[in-house]
């Protein structure tokens, strides 16, 4: 596992500080259990060569002796070998008692470490967290006080807390049901959502963190804030959610910004104005400027008159030659303009 920033080093140390205590108490329990079982070898070695003298003896008494007995042996002998064989079965009796109390504490049965709640050794099952070993017992809620044991726990301060106590202290509040928020929340309006419970103020439609707008400390879904907030488009009357043109006070998809006549596009070009609606130029001359005699098209710039017509200054020429004409040095004949040269070839 790659080590990032002293991260993993820093998480793995109690453990590995345990598992080296558990190893040294380990250590000292052998080392006392081996002292305890020389003893007992010594002490067992001793007992078993007194018993067996003592045997002997009785032996003797139960077999060849007992002649000497029925001859009048004295009474206080006898009386020192029957203690000597109920001493002899105390030692076995107290060297028994010794073997079933030493063995299950320190051979059967290891401690594992000092529990952190009342510092007593842990032997059986032990409880790892905060960076100590717990009996299982021990490791109980800081708030209520009930056991853990291996449920999920929370850890502040180095303190454990059982889940609902974590989060009934710890834990922010939903804005909407006051209640702690436990698993996934979502921030917004500076206070945090059960993500149920932050929805549209208009539909209660399920929103998020990212997709929302706010208005007056309320949440709205994109179509009704639209709906309720954007302005109109003065040509469809929907709601204008993007780009838009604002002519004369009112707003304009620009797809919507169009002459009113020939409905070409306004949007990035010039336009006039025709009472409430707008004309492109094109339309807006022909409506209320002058238009060229010859071309029947609007006369933006300087024009030509003459015949008590209005031309184009290119559009003022020779109707045979197309030669350019000039105001006083043109003919006419049935409406048609002539240069003279040709109005003499062709007319005379």
């Amino acid at each position: 596992m790659p080590v990032q920033k002293g991260q993993f080093v820093d998480a793995v140390k109690p453990a590995l500080e345990g598992l080296l205590t558990d190893l040294q108490r380990t250590t000292e329990v052998l080392r006392r259990h081996n002292r305890k079982s020389k003893d007992y070898d010594d002490k067992w070695e001793s007992t078993s060569s007194q018993f067996s003298y003592r045997a002997k003896r009785t032996s003797g008494v139960e077999n060849g002796d007992l002649d000497r007995s029925l001859r009048g042996q004295s009474t206080g002998r006898d009386s020192t070998y029957r203690d000597s064989l109920r001493e002899s079965g105390r030692d076995s009796t107290r060297l028994d008692s010794s073997l079933d109390q030493t063995l299950p504490a320190d051979f059967q049965t290891i401690p594992r470490g000092d529990c952190g709640q009342c510092g007593q050794a842990i032997v059986g099952e032990v409880i790892i967290a905060l960076g100590q070993m717990w009996h299982p017992e021990h490791f109980t809620c800081y708030q209520c006080g009930d056991q853990i044991g291996h449920k999920l726990f929370f850890e502040k301060d180095e303190k454990a807390y059982c889940e609902d106590d974590y989060h009934e202290n710890f834990s922010p509040r939903c804005g909407y049901c006051q209640l702690p928020v436990k698993e996934r929340a979502i921030s917004a309006l500076g206070k945090t959502y059960h993500q149920e419970h932050f929805t549209c103020a208009q539909c209660g439609k399920a929103l998020d963190s990212e997709g929302y707008h706010e208005k007056d400390g309320y949440a709205y879904c994109n179509e009704d804030f639209y709906q309720t907030y954007a302005p109109k488009c003065k040509g469809c009357e929907k709601p204008i959610t993007a780009k838009f043109i604002t002519a004369l006070d009112t707003h304009w998809h620009p797809e919507c910004f169009v002459c009113d006549v020939c409905s070409e596009s306004l949007f990035e070009s010039t336009f006039h104005q025709d009472g409430v609606t707008f004309l492109c130029r094109t339309h807006y001359l022909l409506k209320y400027g002058n238009v060229c005699y010859q071309c029947q098209e609007p006369i933006a710039g300087k024009c030509v008159t003459a015949l008590g017509r209005k031309y184009h200054l290119d559009h003022f020429c020779c109707c045979y030659c197309n030669k350019m004409l000039c105001s006083g040095t043109f003919k006419h004949l049935h409406g048609r303009l002539y240069c003279s040269p040709c109005f003499d070839r062709v007319v005379v």
